[in-house]
């Protein structure tokens, strides 16, 4: 196989040299469905019957025929004046719209009314220019739908560890697809004293990304039904396998299978050779040393920035959100990122935005924060985390404060100071005592938070805030002594009616026993069977006489605490505390047989597609309940019961 040079690490190329001699992606043509691989705007209309026997839905059909511009109002059409004159036009220009031309992007206008944009040159790397069309008021007459393309932050939940990589790209992605001939119009330009229209999508048409994601979304469908692993950003797609030869396979067939259906492949910014390190939505990617990082282009830019701001010591507004932006992308790959910005984010939401280029002097405590940034620039995170998982859930009352980490449980009354704090300072300190009093227990683990306070939870996730500063502060407290620890920090939203643990933990108070009624056991043993065994319950609250307890004191239990054995049982009962699901559903990974698992109905709760994943039968829906389920701890308030909606799953033990 012929080689491209890459920047892969060194066992990397060991394994790429010795990959079997096949052909390259390059070498793949197109001969079969009689097209040569000249580019030509709009293309893909050629080639509608071979996404028709591939199976491409109606409406992607009818974009490739001709893209229909979905305006909820027609734009008016302008007479044409020949004597208009562009309003930039240079060499490079000159050159670049001349290319569009032969590629037939552009052609010239038979019409006499229309649409007029302007277009404008945009600086590439190679020292050439893009021509650019400013569809600022066309886009007035489009409303294009609310919809999420594929981000960084998906990209781990795609790879695996030692996952070999190669990256596909498409060129001039946007002009394959052809525009109907009746909104031509709407898309003209004038050059050189001609009115020019394109032929096919151009970039900067609101609707573009979305109409493209949908045809490139079909075509990874289509990919992943031939069992190759892949995800796509609008033309770039990113494929992996385990194994270097099956990926270079699995790139060889996708490569075929683009051409035939009409794209040609950039190759020059296609990475060919298997790699455990590449370059992907701006970030770089490292499978085999477990690392994400920014490139070196990228380091290098905002180095310049930083550089430019604490050698001058002034800012402007429009320097300053700039610079924001660049260090939150970046965020992403440098721990705690988000948390050394807030005081450069506070500092600059204070310059005056009328007068974005004015420049002031940096405040000390943002000029320290872009201090950091310089010396931090090229650390890497993990991009696999601890697959190990202490669970934390916590809350805080007027009284007092209580968390539950794992099976353990601990709780504290405020001081006369603390109790004069507002809720939220309460309930973040109360997840920093309760991560505090087991340090040696998260060292090297994931740490699965869960809060009823949305406020905190919102302050972790986003490592602080512009809004409060104490809040901010205790956040620095907490994710500076996660990183000592190596641990990573989950938060999580929970209802309050389903944090009952934590919450009689804060109150003093004694833990909920919740019981369902025999006449619903009965109803669901009938359709899937009588347990085995209650895994969470009292000797008051077993539905069956084998139970499993969390009272160190009860001597009719089978043993103490579920978590401490692994399962495996024919078919048993699970009705914990809500905010122990989420470690059922991890301690099933280990676990052999089928299980009743009862939990709230909450269809936003982040371990539902767990569940869903493991169920056997459709769920069970428990109705009435405030005759069916009662808590048998004394002086329950009933009214909170009243408000939970439960069903049941059958689910079954082992990882998917």
């Amino acid at each position: 196989m012929k080689l491209l040079k890459d920047s892969s690490p060194p066992k990397t190329k060991t394994i790429a040299k010795s990959l079997p001699e096949t052909d390259t992606l390059r070498n793949v043509t197109q001969k079969e469905i009689g097209k040569t691989d000249v580019f030509e705007g709009g293309r893909l209309s050629h080639f509608v019957r071979v996404w028709k026997r591939e199976g491409a839905p109606l409406n992607i059909l009818q974009t490739i025929t001709g893209y229909v511009i979905p305006f909820v109002k027609k734009p008016p059409r302008i007479p044409f004046h020949p004597k208009i004159i562009s309003r930039f036009e240079t060499k490079k220009l000159n050159s670049e719209i001349q290319t569009l031309i032969q590629q037939k992007v552009l052609e010239i206008s038979t019409v006499q009314t229309g649409f007029l944009s302007t277009m404008f040159p945009v600086p590439k790397p190679d020292n050439k220019v893009r021509p650019i069309i400013n569809l600022k008021g066309l886009n007035k007459f489009l409303t294009p739908k609310k919809f999420r393309l594929l981000n960084h932050f998906k990209v781990p939940h795609f790879l695996q560890k030692k996952d070999f990589l190669i990256k596909i790209d498409i060129s001039q992605a946007y002009f394959h697809i052809p525009v109907a001939n009746r909104h031509r119009r709407f898309l003209s330009i004038v050059y050189q004293k001609k009115v020019f229209q394109f032929t096919c999508l151009p970039f900067g048409l609101s609707t573009a990304p979305l109409t493209f994601a949908r045809v490139s979304n079909w075509i990874a469908s289509r990919l992943r039904q031939m069992n190759i692993r892949v995800i796509v950003y609008l033309d770039d797609f990113l494929i992996a396998n385990q194994d270097p030869i099956k990926l270079q396979k699995d790139a060889f067939k996708t490569v075929q299978f683009l051409q035939k259906l009409g794209w040609i492949i950039n190759m020059d910014k296609s990475l060919q050779v298997p790699s455990q390190r590449i370059e992907y939505l701006g970030i770089e990617w490292d499978t085999f040393h477990n690392t994400k990082a920014l490139p070196k282009k990228k380091i290098s830019s905002l180095r310049r920035d930083l550089n430019k701001l604490l050698s001058s010591q002034r800012w402007s507004w429009q320097s300053a959100k700039s610079l924001l932006g660049k260090l939150n992308f970046a965020s992403f790959v440098i721990p705690l990122g988000k948390l050394h910005s807030r005081k450069i984010q506070r500092a600059a939401n204070l310059l005056p935005e009328k007068s974005a280029r004015k420049k002031f002097p940096i405040p000390a405590k943002a000029f320290e924060e872009c201090k950091w940034w310089m010396q931090n620039l090229e650390k890497k995170d993990p991009l696999f985390k601890s697959s190990e998982t202490i669970f934390i859930t916590s809350d805080a009352s007027d009284q007092g404060w209580g968390a539950q980490i794992n099976e353990k449980h601990i709780s504290g009354v405020w001081d006369i100071n603390q109790s004069q704090w507002h809720i939220n300072k309460k309930e973040l300190f109360a997840v920093l005592l309760a991560v505090q009093s087991e340090k040696d227990s998260i060292k090297n683990k994931r740490v699965v938070v869960q809060s009823d306070n949305r406020t905190v939870i919102a302050y972790i996730k986003n490592q602080g805030g512009t809004r409060s500063s104490q809040l901010t502060g205790l956040v620095y407290q907490l994710l500076t002594l996660t990183k000592k620890l190596h641990a990573e920090i989950c938060p999580q939203y929970i209802p309050g009616i389903y944090n009952d643990v934590a919450d009689s933990l804060s109150r003093q108070r004694s833990l909920s026993d919740w019981h369902l009624s025999m006449k619903v056991c009965n109803q669901i043993f009938q359709k899937w069977g009588v347990p085995e065994v209650d895994l969470f319950a009292s000797k008051d609250s077993k539905v069956v006489p084998a139970y499993v307890s969390r009272d160190a004191k009860d001597k009719d239990a089978l043993f103490i605490d579920a978590f401490s054995k692994r399962w495996e049982y024919r078919l048993a009962w699970i009705f914990p505390p809500p905010s122990l699901i989420p470690r059922v559903l991890a301690h099933l990974n280990q676990a052999k047989g089928s299980y009743i698992l009862i939990v709230p109905r909450w269809n936003r709760v982040f371990w539902r597609s767990d569940l869903r994943s493991r169920a056997i039968d459709r769920p069970f829906q428990i109705r009435n309940l405030h005759h069916h389920l009662k808590d048998l701890t004394p002086q329950t308030n009933l009214t909170r019961i009243q408000h939970l909606r439960l069903e049941a799953w059958k689910v079954r033990g082992g990882q998917f």
